[in-house]
């Protein structure tokens, strides 16, 4: 996890929570005596990571015998780097943090996610859920407002086209219908945005591979009828889209996005969440956000491995823990599918609104 910069605050957290679930146990499952080592993953000058510097922690982890789990990296960038190393080694690696869709699902970049997994074994599960659930909440959001058809928008990038896809399947499934489908950048906004007025929507989808394409499709698609509602991911939300868009002096029209975040803010009010939550605020002085509380729900299932196999073999860990069916953690029901992804997903749903983004509603799947 990165120490220091913009993320280092939530790279800290996530390895008090690691720290945290381990003091819990006692550190010892067993006749297993377990320790956390930390390694940073960030640069000393800006907190950036590194290819290099991921590959090196990697094979620190893969060399050492009595390593069973590799929790992390934080970016999903970097886990291309290190999930070939671990998968070589039989290591489970466990994220609470990446989201690309190519580590584990095909249809993304060339030769994913099998690049990730040269041994053809997955050893590899995260609590996030991938970017492409991100089309699936924006499928139920607009099927939620009385929208029945839609024109899909892409950017020609694999993620925009990625979700593009993901999006025309689910919303098919929910009895909406595709208005029309084509690319648009910053540099074709403006006349892709006269197709989609000639096509008459009830709602448009975008996933903009970069937030400079999200702000130049909100100022071309401000010039359309009020009453068609955009729906987008992740990438629009940032301060970028807001000083850009929310403050043109309303041209942009930011209040008809409906932008959805693969995550929530508020977590599960359970009595196993209350407890996680007042031990972690006993020990670090400050409440721990979803990503900790990834971390210590996938320690947890690491130590309940060893108990269960009462080995330290790392593939026999690893078969076990990708195996987790209805496994109840503070973060609520946890199983793994077989590609290592969580089933099910809770996602945020936000609404630019006076220069700012408000939380409009929880989106959630049937399981």
């Amino acid at each position: 996890m990165p120490r220091r910069g913009t993320s280092g605050a939530e790279g800290r957290a996530v390895a008090g929570a690691v720290d945290l679930a381990i003091q819990m146990r006692g550190a010892r499952v067993g006749q297993w005596h377990i320790e956390h080592i930390e390694l940073d993953a960030s640069s000393a000058e800006d907190g950036s990571w590194s290819a290099g510097r991921e590959a090196a922690n990697a094979r620190i982890a893969v060399r050492d015998p009595s390593v069973i789990a590799y929790i992390g990296p934080y970016n999903s960038g970097a886990a291309r780097v290190s999930l070939p190393v671990t998968n070589r080694a039989g290591l489970l690696q466990l994220s609470p943090t990446c989201t690309w869709p190519g580590l584990t699902e095909t249809g993304w970049d060339a030769g994913e996610p099998d690049i990730y997994y040269p041994t053809g074994i997955r050893t590899f599960a995260r609590l996030m859920p991938p970017d492409s659930r991100q089309a699936e909440a924006a499928a139920q959001w607009a099927d939620s407002t009385g929208a029945r058809t839609v024109f899909v928008l892409r950017d020609g990038s694999s993620y925009s086209n990625g979700l593009a896809a993901r999006f025309m399947r689910a919303a098919r499934a929910l009895g909406m219908q595709i208005a029309g489908e084509a690319q648009a950048d910053a540099t074709s906004a403006a006349d892709v945005a006269g197709q989609v007025g000639e096509a008459a929507p009830d709602a448009v989808f975008y996933a903009p591979g970069t937030t400079g394409n999200a702000v130049a499709m909100a100022r071309a698609l401000a010039r359309l009828p009020d009453r068609i509602e955009v729906f987008s991911t992740d990438v629009a939300l940032s301060d970028q889209f807001l000083e850009a868009v929310a403050g043109d002096g309303g041209d942009g029209r930011a209040s008809r996005w409906h932008i959805v975040f693969n995550g929530v803010t508020s977590p599960p009010d359970t009595a196993g969440w209350q407890r996680f939550r007042s031990a972690f605020i006993d020990r670090y002085g400050s409440a721990p956000g979803q990503f900790a509380a990834n971390a210590y729900d996938l320690t947890n299932l690491v130590l309940d491995a060893i108990q269960q196999t009462g080995s330290g073999d790392r593939q026999a860990i690893a078969r076990t823990v990708l195996a987790t069916r209805n496994y109840r953690g503070v973060t609520g029901l946890i199983s793994f599918d077989s590609k290592g992804d969580v089933q099910g997903w809770r996602m945020s749903g936000y609404v630019p609104t006076a220069g700012r983004f408000v939380l409009d509603r929880i989106l959630q799947s049937e399981h």
